[in-house]
């Protein structure tokens, strides 16, 4: 999915059929409850059977001693390609639709997958697909199962090494390098287990698009789409999401897909949410208009005219949220209240 992975911790509980009521549906008893949960992996069973999202427990209901979904069971995705629950992990953001405490449809969000091309200890970064990515204490480093008898042991740079293939979660700071809050090598054995290919990813923002020759600059690398399937149009300025074949030593990346975002930030990628929806969503604030009293905060426009505010929302400070879903746009939330977690 192509919204960007800052964190997010968002719980939706869809609304009942022809609900319109400002205060969240109640269920009828029996019932089920389907949500959305978006977040970080905080926990994961070692049978890959449970995990922890945003602080909610979920099973994800597969088949005993099956990494594969039973008929109740959870579906998983990579950046919208199928997968399985193999290629879940600790720390990675993920997107959940989920009904009572079982996951049906997981949606696993990587920044970036590829193969490392330098690293550099000193300044504690390294380069994959052309994009610079920054290692901090805090990023979590995972080796292959082939290279670690630990299953989720946490590692150092020092541990990898040019040629690795690996996964990024992170998000991009104002000169597109990625700031890694998770990073997992993946051998070729290990992505075939997971359900998944060996093609590259990445996402940025368009520049110097050339529609004629199909071709524009993004995060460190030229990107030829004349052979891609495309979603969405084109445009610079806007985030795209791009797989297919990285060559070094030219810099290209040969796209066989390409995702393109709309000019509000969203895509038709990951679970949807419903219009009248009650909503609880943590998020960092990407914009903000203090005049007209909305901001942007993950995926979502929040709307807090009418909001009780505890706290001054500011760039980049987490915000809580309890609203509403707008009842035509999906990605906007009127606010009943809105707090100020924290500011960096």
């Amino acid at each position: 999915m192509i919204k960007p992975p800052a964190l997010i911790a968002l719980t939706l509980i869809l609304a009942a059929c022809g609900a319109s009521q400002t205060t969240a549906p109640t269920t009828a008893p029996g019932s089920s409850n389907a949500q959305v949960i978006a977040g970080t992996v905080t926990a994961l069973s070692a049978d890959h059977q449970a995990l922890t999202v945003a602080g909610q427990p979920l099973h994800l209901g597969l088949a005993p001693q099956s990494l594969t979904a039973s008929p109740n069971g959870a579906t998983v995705r990579v950046n919208g390609d199928d997968a399985n629950a193999l290629a879940l992990s600790i720390g990675q953001h993920v997107t959940v639709r989920a009904r009572d405490d079982t996951a049906r449809e997981i949606e696993i969000e990587k920044q970036l997958r590829g193969t490392v091309s330098s690293l550099d200890l000193k300044a504690g970064n390294l380069v994959v697909n052309g994009q610079t990515v920054t290692v901090t204490p805090t990023t979590r480093i995972e080796l292959s199962r082939k290279e670690s008898s630990v299953p989720h042991l946490t590692h150092t740079l020092a541990d990898l090494q040019v040629g690795a293939f690996i996964e990024v979660t992170g998000e991009q700071d104002a000169s597109g390098a990625v700031l890694a809050s998770s990073i997992e090598v993946r051998g070729a054995s290990e992505r075939h287990e997971q359900g998944q290919d060996d093609q590259a990813e990445l996402h940025g923002a368009i520049r110097a698009l050339d529609a004629t020759a199909r071709t524009f600059s993004t995060a460190g690398a030229t990107v030829d789409y004349h052979l891609a399937t495309v979603r969405g149009a084109p445009v610079n300025g806007l985030r795209a999401e791009v797989k297919g074949t990285y060559d070094a030593s030219t810099g290209v990346l040969l796209a066989s897909r390409l995702r393109v975002e709309d000019a509000g930030g969203h895509d038709d990628a990951g679970p949807a949410p419903v219009a009248g929806a009650a909503i609880q969503l943590e998020a960092r604030v990407t914009s903000l208009d203090l005049a007209a009293r909305t901001l942007v905060a993950g995926p979502y426009t929040v709307d807090f005219a009418r909001a009780a505010v505890s706290g001054t929302p500011a760039i980049r400070s987490e915000v809580r949220v309890r609203g509403q879903v707008d009842a035509s746009d999906l990605h906007l939330v009127h606010a009943t209240d809105l707090r100020v977690h924290d500011e960096d």
